[in-house]
């Protein structure tokens, strides 16, 4: 999984302008996915408490749901916690391009502001924390684009159609389905809070 990877530019005379834009996608990307994803839960409001809510005519947040086969409060609980753990690794995923940026970013005059012999200090000093700030940058970014990549799997299985598998594999289909979507779903809250152990690690060293 490689979107949250840059790739620097042939010519370097507009890297910082692409750098900086490509953070910036990345963040408003996961902000509407973020937005829309707590839109949705927002249908979950109530919803065990309308009787009626399968056989009004009139659309309602949350019946299209039932229609597409989210026919138990089992299946309906493991959909709308799915759909929360996206909101909440949408808002982390966001916000982990920020931090990524803030780690990366330095301004090309930044040497230029430094004397002669500050600049060989500065680079002096950089060069023995390089290896160990290049470890933890890169697993930092290794674990960035694998809840990525779980983000993207779970959102997938929150849209699909469920009424193809129900006529194929019947209730047994189905109760395989929401057995993915949970352990997708577990697989994000895992990583993302392995991404800020490692990340509070990191700050304390």
């Amino acid at each position: 999984h490689t979107c949250n990877r840059y790739n620097p530019a042939l010519s370097a005379d507009d890297d910082d302008e692409r750098f900086a834009l490509f953070f910036t996608d990345r963040y408003h990307a996961h902000d509407e996915g973020e937005r829309l994803m707590r839109e949705r839960a927002k249908g979950f409001v109530g919803i065990f408490e309308d009787e009626e809510m399968e056989s009004d005519h009139q659309e309602q947040p949350g019946s299209g749901w039932f229609r597409m086969g989210y026919s138990t409060e089992q299946q309906l609980n493991t959909l709308e916690s799915s759909v929360l753990s996206l909101a909440k690794a949408r808002n982390f995923l966001k916000y982990s391009y920020v931090a990524r940026f803030a780690d990366t970013a330095t301004p090309r005059s930044k040497k230029d502001l430094l004397s002669p012999d500050a600049t060989e200090k500065s680079v002096d000093s950089s060069s023995k924390n390089a290896k160990v700030d290049s470890t933890s940058a890169g697993l930092f970014e290794a674990q960035q684009a694998t809840l990525e990549l779980v983000t993207e799997r779970l959102t997938r299985l929150i849209s699909t159609n469920l009424n193809p598998i129900l006529d194929r594999e019947g209730e047994i289909g189905l109760t395989r389905f929401f057995r993915v979507m949970e352990f997708q779903r577990n697989s994000i809250e895992q990583w993302i809070r392995r991404m800020a152990q490692c990340r509070q690690g990191q700050e304390n060293k």
